[in-house]
């Protein structure tokens, strides 16, 4: 069953037609053990084990190599290659091949992909520079408009086309939620900025104002009484000289009690 029959990767469905009329298929079906079907699984997980070990020596020996496996590659080159190292020179043929047309359908997708990622980035540039793309529009609307393009011609499906569409109408939501939110700060300041300058605040804030610094204000301009200042001194000094001359006539009084007191207690 191994001879090129069942190899890794294969279907149970591609197997089946060749091999439901073997006698040792009819002889294994209904017996006990492992169904036909299980021994299938078994032997295709070994073979796969074996294609992984084996592949990956080859993909060692191309880094030790510095040998890159392209579309263009051959396989006369390739196994050339391989027989220099002992690791990969011992490697059925049937298999090396099957692992080189591996690395090379590998190769080839990485291409396509590569140049279908070009296509894609050239496309989406035409669609960002159309002003009539908005984050708004269907692509119903834009397809009309680019059908004719080389860029809408490049990408072969139209599954392709419209993930390019649908990218670029994303971002442009994204940038529209971004500019919202940052203009709803400043929209909100700039309310308030324009409250606070309105006719009525300005009155109100004025009045504030004029109604805080007017005892300030009366206080500096009120005009200086001299007339008064020199009335306030002069009764200043009368109240310090009549308390003076009130303190020595109090004085004198005391004396002449004093002096009075002595000549009594010198009569007797």
């Amino acid at each position: 069953m191994r001879n090129g029959i069942i190899i890794e990767g294969v279907k149970w469905k591609e197997i089946f037609p060749l091999i439901k009329d073997d006698e040792r298929f009819l002889n294994s079906v209904g017996q006990a053990g492992s169904t036909p079907l299980e021994l299938f699984w078994d032997l295709l997980e070994s073979l796969e084990t074996e294609f992984r070990l084996k592949r990956d020596y080859v993909l060692d020996v191309l880094e030790d190599k510095r040998f890159e496996v392209t579309e263009s590659t051959k396989y006369d080159e390739f196994k050339a290659l391989m027989s220099t190292d002992p690791r990969t020179s011992v490697i059925p043929n049937d298999l090396l091949e099957r692992i080189f047309q591996n690395l090379v359908n590998k190769a080839r997708r990485y291409a396509s992909s590569k140049q279908s990622r070009k296509h894609g980035d050239a496309f989406r540039s035409l669609l960002r520079h159309m002003p009539e793309v908005a984050y708004d529009s269907s692509w119903e609307e834009i397809r009309p408009l680019v059908v004719g393009k080389e860029e809408f011609k490049a990408l072969e499906s139209e599954e392709e086309r419209r993930i390019v569409f649908d990218k670029v109408i994303r971002r442009l939501q994204e940038k529209r939620d971004e500019e919202k939110r940052y203009r709803e700060p400043e929209e909100s300041a700039s309310r308030r900025r324009d409250r606070d300058d309105s006719p009525r605040q300005r009155d109100s804030k004025s009045r504030r104002r004029y109604e805080d610094d007017e005892p300030k204000s009366r206080e500096r301009s009120r005009p200086r009484d001299h007339s008064r200042d020199r009335h306030d001194r002069d009764y200043r000094d009368r109240r310090d000289d009549e308390a003076r001359r009130g303190r020595g006539s109090k004085r004198r009084s005391e004396d002449d009690l004093r002096l009075g007191d002595r000549k009594v207690g010198s009569s007797f």
